[in-house]
């Protein structure tokens, strides 16, 4: 993944229906990256990886849920104006749904 394409700078100059697109590209590459693991274990270890090269990008993402078949990713919500926007939902069977937060400052 490319930080000058996916990093969290380059995703916030983004305009609303750019960044849909940019969120749908990372998505895309997600969900092929992660399709080739045949067991959870891989799965998750893999999204570790992935959840730590987008960190390294700028962007806050902390664990959010975890049910136990879905995991959520995104910036802290104990301070939801100045986290992080980037939201990424990883699933063994779905494998992954990225989207953007909504500025809550209106």
């Amino acid at each position: 993944m490319d930080k000058k394409i996916f990093g969290k700078e380059a995703l916030e100059q983004l305009n609303g229906s750019e960044r849909i697109l940019r969120l749908r590209s990372l998505q895309g590459l997600l969900v092929k990256r992660l399709s080739v693991h045949a067991s959870e274990k891989e799965f998750f270890s893999d999204m570790r990886q992935i959840v730590e090269s987008l960190k390294e990008m700028g962007h806050d993402l902390w664990s959010r849920s975890y049910d136990g078949e879905t995991e959520v990713w995104g910036g802290d919500y104990t301070k939801p104006k100045t986290s992080g926007k980037l939201i990424i939902s990883f699933n063994f069977d779905k494998k992954a749904f990225v989207e953007w937060e909504p500025d809550l400052k209106d």
